[in-house]
């Protein structure tokens, strides 16, 4: 994936994050009311290396206020993504949460944020962000994995919420989850 060959490589991805910038969020529009439909906007929003964007699950498809990633915010690289970010599209407003343990910091992977909104929801579009990111904090430096969660209002004040689940996990950085358990 994104370049690294097992077979060829050594499985050190600072190297390999330094080869090129990381994915980044991007504006994408289509006009699909004609036959053929159109790109009419591609913009980069940000220069942070982002990937697996989520947001409010009432609003995919639609225009969103608030999208929700994992990040790499490193002092070499980008890879593995080690910080959490919400972008404002209407504000240009970044809110990063990075690991306040330089150690942890520097040795540990988050996982793609999962976006559960709150069950009590007004249905005005400025409630994008009326909920909860879960994440999962593969933490190498203490040998463990913790579930974690944020209020998505304030995510850089960190988790409001986390438990360990136990040793460290391989990573998991994909997220689903069962409503009909919550």
């Amino acid at each position: 994936e994104m370049g690294f060959d097992i077979r060829k490589q050594q499985f050190n991805p600072t190297p390999w994050s330094l080869s090129n910038g990381g994915p980044k969020l991007h504006r994408i529009i289509i006009d699909n009311v004609r036959s053929v439909p159109k790109l009419t906007e591609f913009i980069k929003l940000s220069e942070i290396p982002t990937d697996m964007p989520t947001m409010h699950p009432d609003r995919d498809g639609y225009k969103s206020r608030y999208v929700y990633g994992t990040a790499g915010i490193r002092d070499i690289g980008w890879f593995p993504f080690n910080s959490l970010v919400k972008f404002d599209l209407d504000t240009d407003q970044v809110d990063i949460w990075r690991p306040s343990d330089p150690q942890v910091r520097h040795y540990c992977v988050t996982s793609e944020p999962y976006f559960l909104p709150r069950l009590q929801q007004s249905d005005s579009n400025d409630d994008d962000d009326d909920g909860w990111l879960l994440s999962l904090l593969h933490d190498v430096a203490n040998n463990v994995t913790e579930l974690q969660i944020f209020d998505a209002k304030h995510l850089s004040t960190g988790p409001i919420w986390s438990t360990s689940i136990g040793k460290l996990w391989p990573w998991n950085v994909h997220t689903t989850f069962d409503p009909k358990l919550y």
